[in-house]
């Protein structure tokens, strides 16, 4: 039988995978080395329609547990060590790199006003630490109140996905904040609702082969409706409703993975998804370079996909666990004692 939480490393790194994978698509996307369009905006819907919000509902599961053993500032304090301080040094280290190497790179106009902007204005893939730290926040503060905490977070999600318009982040890139945390934070809420009423539901009761197998399937049906023939138009209540869909067969699958003890790789890829997210960018960023700008492989592009996905889940476990082996672990976590380390690295963030 599987421990209780080996789902959730499942989950954790069924998402990885997908953000790592998704990540080297888009770099593709972006360089000189040609994609199938089709292939790509298809991989592009489908990938972006789940895999961070497998992250926020995830986060939710832990977030009033932490808050009732913690207190209210220890637990901001906390999240502040686990989130704020690798949002801050991963930022740096990839603006800088990126300012070095911007001939090389699809982003070209680094400068050291984006790193100087972190405080207010994320730079790429690390507004998601920035936003779950918000959303931490938030969810401390109104737990303050002494009110229906569920009925409110529900209230807070839908009015924010219902009424708060969708800010073009060409123009006001600053503002890209406020439309990941909108978004968002109905499956962060979610996640606290499903910990708190229905841990015990089917989703842990009777994750049988069929049950997983017809949800996968629906899940499908639903994707292939809204992205490919587009039957059911694309409105933002319908990519909600098809991203919960989508968080539910990720538990449906990771429940039965764990029950089975089948495909390990894609556990332990969710132990280290930390890692793997501050890290995979810059490996698989620097994967694509070398194959195309110094070995001139360009085709077939299967060939970056799949070095790129491997080595951007690969190697930041490596750099994880070499520097936890010459005792600097500052890359990756707030400098603290020895027992706080062994704490923080089975934190789910």
């Amino acid at each position: 039988m599987e421990n209780r939480t080996d789902w959730i490393d499942y989950a954790k790194g069924i998402a990885i995978i997908l953000v790592v994978y998704g990540h080297v698509l888009v770099g593709i996307n972006g360089s000189e080395l040609e994609i199938t369009e089709k292939f790509f905006k298809y991989s592009f819907d489908v990938i972006w329609s789940l895999h961070m919000p497998v992250f926020f509902f995830i986060a939710g599961l832990y977030v009033n547990k932490s808050l009732s053993n913690r207190g209210f500032i220890p637990f901001l304090t906390n999240k502040i060590k686990v989130l704020g301080y690798p949002y801050i040094v991963w930022s740096i280290i990839f603006g800088s790199l990126w300012i070095v190497l911007g001939n090389y790179t699809n982003t070209k106009n680094m400068s050291i006003y984006d790193i100087l902007s972190i405080p207010y204005k994320p730079i790429s893939i690390y507004w998601f630490l920035y936003v779950l730290l918000l959303m931490h926040s938030t969810f401390a503060i109104v737990s303050k109140f002494k009110i229906n905490l569920p009925a409110i977070l529900i209230l807070i999600s839908l009015g924010l996905v219902l009424f708060i318009p969708k800010f073009d982040e060409a123009i006001h890139e600053e503002l890209r904040v406020i439309n990941k945390f909108t978004f968002n934070f109905i499956y962060f809420s979610l996640g606290y609702i499903y910990n708190k009423y229905f841990i015990d539901s089917i989703i842990n009761r009777n994750s049988s082969s069929i049950n997983t197998i017809i949800v996968l399937c629906f899940f499908i049906l639903f994707e292939y409706l809204v992205f490919f023939v587009k039957i059911i138009p694309p409105f933002r209540l319908t990519k909600v409703s098809l991203t919960i869909f989508g968080i539910m067969t990720v538990c449906f699958v990771s429940k039965y993975l764990a029950q089975k003890n089948w495909l390990k790789l894609i556990k332990i890829a969710g132990y280290y998804s930390m890692p793997i997210y501050l890290a995979h960018l810059l490996t698989a960023s620097g994967t694509r370079i070398i194959l195309d700008k110094f070995m001139g492989i360009q085709k077939p592009i299967i060939l970056h996909i799949v070095i790129g996905t491997i080595l951007g889940i690969l190697f930041p476990i490596l750099l994880y666990k070499f520097s936890m082996k010459i005792k600097f672990p500052y890359l990756f976590m707030f400098p603290k004692s020895t027992s706080s380390q062994s704490e923080n690295k089975t934190e789910h963030a």
